[in-house]
């Protein structure tokens, strides 16, 4: 390491102390706050969070065990309890704590939800995925606005309840979730139906907004990813590289945030209306009169999920950042890659699926690494002769199917080392302890074969994605923006798509790039390419100089093909719900 790459990680790990050193004392206050009134919930609170922010999740579980235990706690508590254990992959303990104590608290809409749906966002093994399934669609279909416990609710709090529940984790339950979507989805909508007083309602049969003075198609971008974020990263160019002079483009920022990555959004745009607040940007979109509505990853976040339940315009979209149905009649369209989506993929939404070419979008891929920035191996404790393969994915994506895989790599090769940034992420103990059960029941070691990294910044990611050998795709849910990433850096990519789009961005990354080769067939072909990738060095030389070649690299991230489509489809869909409107229009 050179004396001038020396310094800066000094400098960092000096940043890194003085941070410790004040999150340390911080705890010791909550610990001491505990000690004086073991009764009092709001320390046990306090030091959990405090914990977790300094990636000790197991031990702030353990806070709030104690806390369960100790003190009088509320129905607020109560449910932190519950999110952290399912967050962590304990599915049978919160739903202990949601039996024992959620009858307390009655009125609490969100306890009264979550003891019919929850679910873990890890699990313990191969048939948890199922069973947890079952449950959620019998608790699901037990939603009713008749029903006594959720008449008994505030109505205003059980639809702010359904918001929070946001279904993120149901597609690691089994291959096509559309049926649970769409039952969330329909019970959103009943909700909001249902409420005259909250001016949430869904417009019926809403009318098309008149044009703009300049005949421009005016479009409304929303989300809560308009800025530093990877969705950003693959979609900006939706907005940038719009035709100004026939749309005319007006951003929803649900956040407060500028970056350089906000600015672009905004400089893209006649109007930019950055809030936090829901109600200040339904303001906004009613007020514009938007012709269309583009959602960016609206599985993502519970307040895009409120805004996209709502028909604010007369054509409504979802985008692939969040590949899979929103589950919600009020979009009309899905906005997916034709390179990713399988044939027959239309009925795996309730939108109608409208496939651009390609990845369907524009990007920038990231730029190389300088000097004074790149890691060796050994700054991430791994060695010279590993065969690094890198599983840089949410834990949750990590189902039990593929430990069987993992398996058999570490059997063909005895020198892989699986390497998972695990970091602050709740579920990362239950994965592994699972992982290491599978392979002890298989004669393995897994400690053997384990690494376990901490929470990494941007730049020691890149590092590390620069020192691996491989990204393994998990079947669970295919890398996006990591694959982006990795293809940026030449690393090679084993995959194996399946049945939905969000088990094939990998693969489509790679067709498109035209590199083929490390896309299996089945898993015994994905294990096969990894051996190849760990003994064949010309192999492996081969398929970086193919994701690396600038040709190649432009046709994915720069194809004119996509958005080309999307203003064609934006045009022809205006023009289908204006002739819509025009027919139905009362003779004068």
């Amino acid at each position: 390491m050179s004396p001038l790459q020396r310094a800066h990680r000094n400098a960092l790990e000096a940043s890194n102390a003085a941070r410790e050193l004040t999150f340390r004392a911080a705890i010791d206050r909550s610990m001491a706050e505990i000690a004086a009134d073991p009764s009092a919930v709001a320390p046990y609170r306090r030091l959990a969070r405090q914990l977790r922010d300094t990636g000790q999740a197991d031990e702030a579980l353990d806070v709030l065990r104690q806390g369960m235990r100790d003190a009088v706690v509320d129905a607020a508590f109560v449910r932190r309890v519950a999110v952290d254990l399912l967050d962590a992959g304990h599915g049978e303990e919160a739903l202990a704590v949601l039996d024992a104590t959620a009858p307390r608290f009655p009125l609490d809409a969100e306890l009264v939800l979550l003891r019919r749906l929850a679910f873990p966002s890890v699990f313990r093994d191969s048939g948890e995925p199922a069973r947890w399934r079952e449950r959620l669609s019998r608790g699901l279909a037990s939603l009713s606005l008749d029903d006594p416990e959720l008449a008994a609710l505030p109505h205003a709090a059980l639809i702010d309840a359904t918001l929070r529940f946001n279904p993120y984790y149901v597609d690691y339950l089994g291959d096509v979730s559309r049926d649970l979507h769409d039952a969330w989805g329909d019970w959103l909508a009943r909700l909001l139906s249902a409420s005259a007083s909250t001016g949430a309602a869904p417009m019926e049969g809403a009318t098309p907004a008149p044009r703009a003075a300049d005949s421009r198609i005016r479009i409304g971008i929303v989300g809560d990813t308009l800025r530093a974020h990877v969705v950003s990263e693959l979609f900006v160019g939706w907005a940038t590289a719009l035709d100004r002079t026939r749309f005319d483009l007006r951003c929803y920022a649900l956040h407060t945030e500028s970056d350089r990555m906000s600015q672009a959004f905004e400089a893209a745009s006649s109007r930019f209306v950055q809030s936090p607040d829901t109600a200040v940007l339904r303001a906004a979109i009613v007020e514009d009169q938007p012709r269309v509505l583009l959602y960016l990853a609206v599985g993502m976040s519970s307040a895009v999920l409120e805004l996209a339940a709502q028909r604010l315009a007369p054509v409504q979209c979802a985008a692939w950042g969040h590949p899979r149905t929103t589950g919600l009649p009020t979009i009309d369209y899905f906005l997916g890659s034709d390179a990713m989506e399988p044939p027959g993929a239309a009925a795996h939404y309730r939108e109608r699926l409208v496939r651009l070419p390609g990845l369907g979008t524009t990007f920038r891929l990231p730029d190389a690494l300088r000097p004074l920035h790149i890691n060796r191996r050994a700054d991430f404790g791994l060695c010279d002769d590993d065969v690094v393969l890198l599983c840089a994915q949410n834990v949750s994506k990590f189902l039990p199917s593929f430990d069987t895989v993992l398996i058999d790599i570490a059997r063909r090769v005895p020198a892989s080392r699986f390497v998972f940034a695990v970091g602050h992420q709740r579920g990362g103990t239950v994965l592994r302890q699972r992982i290491a059960r599978a392979f002890e029941h298989a004669g393995l070691d897994w400690s053997r074969h384990e690494v376990a990294l901490p929470e990494l910044t941007p730049l020691e990611f890149d590092n590390l994605v620069c020192v691996a050998d491989a990204l393994l795709d998990p079947d669970g849910w295919s890398a996006g923006y990591t694959a982006v990433n990795a293809v940026a850096f030449g690393l090679p990519i084993v995959c194996r798509p399946g049945a939905v789009a969000r088990t094939r961005q990998s693969a489509a990354i790679l067709t498109l790039l035209g590199e083929t080769r490390t896309i299996a067939a089945s898993a015994s072909a994905y294990v096969e390419i990894v051996e190849r990738i760990a003994h064949d060095t010309a192999f492996v030389a081969s398929v970086r100089a193919s994701l690396t070649a600038p040709e190649r690299r432009e046709r994915l991230a720069s194809d004119p093909r996509a958005q080309a489509a999307l203003q064609a489809f934006l045009e022809s869909a205006v023009s289908r719900v204006t002739a819509d409107a025009d027919a139905c229009a009362p003779a004068v």
